[in-house]
């Protein structure tokens, strides 16, 4: 733009040279001295070409940069448009992946609900469908076992059915359906202590080495140092589900520290 107002003011200086010495040629004539007209009129057509001509250079530089700017422009425009683009296809693709995580976790907790239903059942067959004192201590050690030995990941998750809750009242229904009777709310400090003051009244005396193992077992397997370590609770996609289990872990946790100490002294 520098460049155009240059140019203008260039050509509004020879506009004005140009009429200064139409004013002396005036001047000149009205003082006797006579000039050539067919000249004068040469010279002025000359000065008024060069004028449109130089109009015309400038008219077409803005133009030039009138369209190199709205170049510019659609380059970007294009730019942004393809960046939105590829942004929208990536958060699809992510939101795609994630659910597609979602029912693989979701089926995945199925599968192990379904084995640990399955072993309830097989379990219970033997004793009438009856679940009392003895098959919760019984029940209790088998999941611990098993418990202690998973590799539990999104593939293999951490569900309720599948934590050694060392409670007497059932999980689940007598006929070892799906249905649970117990939840994350029922896990508490006095359900943890009757579970071991029952295994205790049962054997008279909680010296046995048995006894003592199991409760370091337990001890140990509910520790939060534990769970975060295993990654336990990563394993489960579920918020609500996920702080109801280290909510209820922790009551457990915080219960076996009194009954291990004991077993120390």
């Amino acid at each position: 733009m520098a460049n155009i107002a240059q140019s203008r003011c260039k050509i509004l200086e020879l506009e004005k040279n140009s009429s200064g010495e139409h004013g002396k040629a005036r001047s000149s004539n009205a003082s006797g001295q006579s000039r050539d007209p067919q000249a004068e009129e040469a010279r002025r057509k000359n000065q008024l070409e060069e004028s449109i001509r130089k109009m015309r250079e400038i008219k077409e530089q803005e133009q030039e940069r009138a369209r190199s700017e709205n170049l510019r422009k659609e380059r970007e425009a294009a730019a942004r448009k393809a960046q939105e683009e590829e942004t929208r296809k990536q958060r699809e693709a992510a939101q795609a992946k994630e659910r597609a995580r979602q029912l693989a976790w979701k089926m995945a907790t199925d599968s192990e609900f379904e084995r640990s239903c399955q072993r309830d059942k097989d379990l219970l067959s033997g004793r009438g469908s009856q679940w009392d004192e003895e098959f919760a201590v019984e029940r209790f050690l088998l999941v611990l076992s098993d418990f202690e030995a998973c590799k539990f990941s999104e593939s293999k998750p951490l569900t309720f059915v599948n934590i050694p809750w060392p409670v007497l009242r059932p999980i689940q229904q007598r006929s070892a359906s799906k249905s649970l009777t117990l939840t994350t709310s029922d896990i508490t400090w006095q359900e943890v202590e009757q579970f071991f003051e029952s295994w205790t009244a049962s054997t008279g005396y909680t010296s046995t080495v048995s006894y003592r193992k199991v409760v370091e077992r337990t001890h140990r397997a509910f520790h939060p140092d534990k769970w975060r370590s295993r990654k336990l609770l990563d394993t489960v996609q579920d918020q609500h589900l996920r702080q109801a289990l280290e909510k209820a872990g922790n009551v457990v946790a915080q219960a076996m520290t009194p009954i291990w100490m004991e077993t120390k002294t």
